[in-house]
């Protein structure tokens, strides 16, 4: 059974943190990885499920992360978008421009992680 990682930001810190997470408690996160820390209060809009999938730089790819497209060989419709999902499926969604499956865009290359919707609202911008 494979093991589901999470991330949030913490509330006092604002600082990344890695765990667990339950929604019956939607405020806390659960054994920090790689270490079992106590229990984190986290700012719950901020939680993020680790996609099982890595950028071209080997870079680990969240929920809410922002890629973007840096190859210059291909014609591409979409410079940047946010990793979620849609129908249980990972998804690279385009603003209000639609959307592709993650790995689909993944095998093209050239995507890399530049930030996340909570911390980087304004990549997306423009």
């Amino acid at each position: 059974m494979r093991k589901v990682k999470f991330r949030a930001q913490e509330a006092s810190s604002k600082e990344w943190i890695y765990g667990a997470y339950h929604s019956s408690t939607p405020d806390k996160l659960f054994a920090t990885y790689p270490h079992d820390l106590p229990v984190e209060t986290i700012i719950p809009e901020t939680v993020g499920e680790f996609a099982e999938m890595f950028d071209t730089n080997g870079k680990s790819i969240w929920e809410d992360d922002i890629l973007e497209n840096q190859r210059t060989d291909v014609m591409c419709k979409y410079k940047r978008g946010r990793v979620g999902r849609r129908n249980g499926k990972w998804i690279l969604n385009y603003s209000d421009s639609g959307f592709v499956e993650l790995w689909w865009a993944l095998e093209i290359g050239g995507l890399v992680v530049i930030g996340n919707a909570h911390d980087n609202l304004d990549l997306l911008e423009g």
